[in-house]
């Protein structure tokens, strides 16, 4: 059971000065459970245009953190007719917050694109603005 493994993990660790180095190095999110990423997959229907890959989070370039959804073509629709698949990426600032283990987010920009033909379209926001906070439950550094 995850549940179970987290609470294992987050046992073991218990730094809160980790401060700014919860930002440093490179991590991949692999498992989430907030409702708002989740509830993603919930709105398909047997005719949607779109079925929900693999959903993450990059931070390969610190304090810079991108949340990623992939987006596949529906088996029902024709190969030529659309990509096979679509990138929708939210460019986030993250921030050590004074909240134990906490990352708070400004959303810098977004892109949306298809990854075998590196066509992309890109916004970014004139300001960063407030996108939310996760908790870091475990670091294996």
């Amino acid at each position: 059971n995850v549940k179970e493994i987290q609470a294992e993990l987050s046992s073991c660790y218990d730094d809160a000065s980790n401060g700014d180095s919860l930002l440093r190095g490179k991590w991949n999110l692999i498992y989430t459970d907030a409702p708002d990423i989740l509830s993603l997959e919930n709105t398909r229907s047997p005719i949607s245009l779109s079925q929900l890959g693999r959903i993450g989070q990059d931070c390969t370039s610190p304090p810079i953190i991108q949340n990623v959804i992939e987006w596949k073509k529906p088996e029902w629709i024709p190969n030529n007719s659309l990509p096979a698949r679509v990138l929708q990426k939210v460019t986030c600032r993250g921030a050590v917050s004074k909240k134990k283990n906490e990352v708070t987010l400004s959303v810098l920009g977004g892109r949306l694109g298809n990854p075998d033909s590196q066509q992309e379209l890109v916004s970014e926001s004139p300001i960063a603005l407030p996108f939310g906070a996760f908790t870091i439950l475990y670091l294996d550094s």
